[in-house]
């Protein structure tokens, strides 16, 4: 399946209210990290995780990039019928995938995963025992997804000593207000420092960093995305200036830390993720954000000083 990042110009079109915020260093705090590797033919990734908290360290050789999603089924969605609907919402029937992702939305648990091209991404996320997959959803459409699909299976373990985090992480979270879907995150955030992703939304959010040009407003981000489905003119100029890199998206009431060498610079927190009532591009609803990336000593001296 051919690359849906923001330049490319094809649309991705798949897609807490009362969940308690865990303490700083529960959310960062790893007991695990594992290795996973996409390349065009597949996914490299242990057979066994363990229970609670785990680090994927997600990298890529493949030219068209990955779109790494972590999933577990509900009981009564069967694996053939997930990848069916992931077949749909990726065809050609606009009022299928519609359908498709909103049966996505119901009978699976999006746990968190990454989004990236040349720069390697680690998110943090809480599984349970079970069967859990790795999918990339550029694969959707490819005629062998079901051998593209890693499944790893988390197993029960003692509870072990867990490392702390060095960085306090910022908090983005993901909220549905009566304008729309809304990014609330901090304007600054401070590179190599990791970024808690938490969905209080009603259905599957992302949360995507692409750099944009110097000065380009939230009003130029409406511009581009009504642009493209058509409730705007076309832009001339796009604000981007390069791929976007983030998180997979995340069922409601799911959290997951996320953490890129990302260089500081302006970006738009953006989501390709459809909404699942009008089927339009949940950042042409109002969910992007602009923030600044800062270099940490720059960050550390501004708040030194007197």
């Amino acid at each position: 399946m051919r690359r849906r990042f923001l330049l490319v110009g094809a649309l991705l079109m798949l897609a807490v209210t009362g969940i308690e915020v865990p303490p700083v260093a529960a959310q960062t705090a790893s007991g695990h990290t594992a290795d996973i590797t996409v390349s065009p033919t597949g996914i490299t990734a242990p057979d066994t995780l363990p229970t609670g908290s785990v680090t994927l360290d997600v990298s890529t050789n493949d030219p068209d990039g990955a779109w790494l999603v972590l999933v577990r089924l509900n009981p009564d969605m069967p694996l053939e019928t997930y990848l069916d609907n992931l077949r749909t919402a990726y065809g050609d029937d606009e009022e299928a995938a519609l359908v498709a992702r909103r049966s996505i939305a119901a009978g699976v648990q999006m746990l968190g995963g990454a989004i990236l091209s040349d720069i390697p991404a680690s998110v943090t996320t809480i599984v349970t025992p079970g069967v859990h997959y790795l999918v990339d959803i550029q694969d959707a459409t490819e005629p062998d997804l079901a051998e593209r699909v890693r499944p790893v299976r988390v197993v029960p373990v003692r509870a072990e000593d867990v490392s702390q985090p060095q960085q306090a992480p910022a908090l983005l979270t993901m909220v549905d207000t009566e304008d729309g879907p809304r990014f609330r995150v901090p304007e600054r955030l401070v590179a190599n420092r990791p970024i808690i992703m938490l969905n209080r939304g009603d259905q599957p959010y992302e949360a995507i960093l692409a750099p944009v040009r110097p000065g380009t407003t939230p009003e130029d981000l409406d511009e581009f995305f009504g642009s493209l489905d058509d409730s705007r003119p076309a832009q001339t100029q796009p604000p981007f200036i390069g791929d976007g890199t983030g998180s997979s998206p995340l069922s409601p009431d799911r959290l997951m830390t996320f953490e890129a060498e990302l260089p500081p610079g302006d970006y738009a927190i953006i989501s390709w993720v459809a909404d699942l009532a009008t089927g339009r591009i949940s950042s042409a609803l109002g969910l992007h954000a602009l923030v600044t990336i800062v270099d940490p000593a720059a960050e550390a001296a501004a708040e030194s000083a007197p």
